[in-house]
C-alpha cells in the first residue's frame, strides 16, 4: 500500500478464482474490506477537516469513552422521525386548504424550514443505514446536560461548541456514530432547526402586528398584503444563522467570536422584550368597539378578529415556552460579561451549573420544536383549526353536508 491511504494495492480487492469457484468467497471478502476501508477514510478524513474549522472539537467523556458497537437501528428514533414528518406533511396539507390570511401566511413560513428540517433528518437516517460501519454506541433515557467542564469559566464560553453539545446530544439518544464520525450531517441539521427558532421568534412578532390591525383597522385589514412582510422580516433570521454558521464552525480570533456570540445574545433578548411588550400591548385591542358593519361581515376575519387576537396570543405564548431556556441564558450570560468589565465579582458555582443547564434545555428544545409545533400551530390558531377539523373529524365533516 502507498503513501496516500486513499491508495490501494489491485492485487487485495482481486480474487483469485479456481476451477472449482473455491475462490469467490475470498473475492468478496476482499471487495467488502476494500470498501469498508475507503469509507472509513473518507469518514477520517471529513472528521479531521472539521476539527480544523471548528472552535472545538470537545467531546463530553461519557461520549468519547463510550464503546462502538455493531449498528443497530433505533426504534425509538425511527418512531421519532416518522412522528414528525406525518405531522409536518399534516400541517403542510392543512396550510395548503385553509383559507388565505395573515394566519396561513404565518404557517407556511413555519412549514418550509421544517420541511427542510425532516428531510434532512431523513437523509440522515439513511445515510446511518447505508454507512453501518461507524456503528452505535449505547443509547440513555437519561437526561444530558452536556459536559460539566462547560459550566467552569464564562457562561458564555459554551456558546461557540453549541454544534458539537448538539451533535453529542443526538449520540446519547439516539446511539448513531455517524453524527459524531460525519459532522457536518448534525452541523447543518443544527443550524435548520436554529433557523426554526428565530424565524419563529421573528414571525410571531409579525403575526401579533397583523392580529392586532384586524381590530384596530378591520375595513383594511382585508387588503392589506401580509405575505411581502413575513418575507421581509426572514432577512434577520437569516443573518442571524449565517452568524452562527461562521460562529461554529471556524475558529476566529477571540475578539471576532466574542462580538458575535453577544450580537447574538442581544438579538435573542431584544426580540424577545418586543415580543412580550405586543403581547401585553394586545389586552388593549379588547377595548375596541364593534359597530355594526364589523359585527355583521362576512369576513371571519374581521367578525371574529377579537378571538383570533386572543388565540394568536395563546399560542404564542405556548409555542415560546419553548424559546425560554435561550432567552434566559443569554440575558443571564449577558449580566455576567457587564459584571465582568465593571467588578471582579463571579457567580457561584452552583448558579452557573443551573444556567448551564437552560443552555443544555435549549438544545433539547431545537430537537422537540419541528415535532411540536406542527402540531401547535393546528390545535391552535383559529383558521387552521378549523380546517383540520373540517377535513378530518367525522362529526364535522357531516355537519357540512
Amino acid at each position: 500500500m502507498g503513501e496516500n491511504p486513499l491508495e490501494y494495492d489491485v492485487g487485495t480487492s482481486s480474487g483469485e478464482f479456481n476451477d472449482d469457484g473455491s475462490g469467490a468467497e475470498s473475492g468478496e471478502e476482499a471487495t467488502t474490506q476494500l470498501t469498508k476501508d475507503v469509507l472509513l477514510t473518507v469518514a477520517n478524513h471529513t472528521r479531521e477537516f472539521f476539527e480544523n474549522v471548528t472552535t472545538t472539537t470537545m467531546m463530553s467523556p461519557s461520549t468519547a469513552a463510550s464503546p462502538v458497537g455493531d449498528f443497530s437501528e433505533n426504534p425509538w428514533r425511527i418512531g421519532f422521525l416518522a412522528t414528525k414528518a406525518i405531522l409536518v406533511l399534516l400541517l403542510l396539507t392543512v396550510v395548503g386548504t385553509a383559507r388565505r390570511d395573515f394566519i396561513k401566511t404565518f404557517a407556511f413560513i413555519l412549514v418550509l424550514p421544517l420541511l427542510l428540517e425532516v428531510g434532512l433528518d431523513v437523509y440522515i437516517e439513511i445515510a446511518a443505514n447505508l454507512q453501518k460501519l461507524l456503528g452505535t454506541s449505547p443509547t440513555s433515557w437519561a437526561y444530558y446536560l452536556g459536559p460539566a467542564a462547560a459550566a467552569e469559566g464564562h457562561l458564555s464560553e459554551i456558546h461557540g461548541k453549541e454544534a458539537v453539545f448538539y451533535a453529542n446530544l443526538w449520540l446519547h439518544y439516539a446511539g448513531y456514530r455517524l453524527y459524531v464520525e460525519v459532522p457536518w450531517m448534525a452541523t447543518t441539521l443544527f443550524l435548520v432547526e436554529s433557523y426554526i427558532f428565530w424565524t419563529l421568534l421573528v414571525s410571531s412578532i409579525v403575526l401579533l402586528h397583523f392580529a392586532q390591525k384586524a381590530v384596530s383597522r378591520p375595513e383594511d385589514i382585508k387588503y392589506m398584503p401580509t405575505l411581502w412582510p413575513f418575507l421581509q422580516a426572514q432577512a434577520l433570521p437569516l443573518l442571524l444563522v449565517a452568524l452562527t454558521a461562521v460562529f461554529v464552525l471556524f475558529a476566529l480570533p477571540s475578539p471576532l467570536a466574542i462580538a458575535v456570540s453577544v450580537v447574538l445574545r442581544i438579538f435573542a433578548v431584544a426580540l424577545a422584550l418586543i415580543l412580550i411588550a405586543m403581547w401585553f400591548a394586545s389586552f388593549g385591542y379588547y377595548c375596541y368597539g364593534q359597530d355594526e358593519f364589523t359585527m355583521s361581515s362576512p369576513h371571519s376575519l374581521v367578525r371574529l378578529a377579537k378571538s383570533r387576537l386572543f388565540s394568536v396570543q395563546f399560542f404564542v405564548l405556548v409555542a415560546h415556552l419553548m424559546s425560554v431556556p435561550f432567552i434566559c441564558w443569554s440575558a443571564i450570560t449577558l449580566a455576567e460579561d457587564v459584571v465582568g468589565i465593571f467588578s471582579s465579582a463571579s457567580f457561584g458555582q452552583h448558579f452557573l451549573s443551573v444556567v448551564h443547564s437552560l443552555f443544555g434545555l435549549h438544545l433539547h428544545f431545537l430537537i422537540l420544536r419541528p415535532l411540536l409545533l406542527p402540531i401547535l400551530c393546528i390545535l391552535l390558531l383559529p383558521n387552521l383549526r378549523k380546517r383540520f377539523f373540517s377535513s378530518f373529524c367525522p362529526c364535522c365533516c357531516r355537519r357540512q353536508q
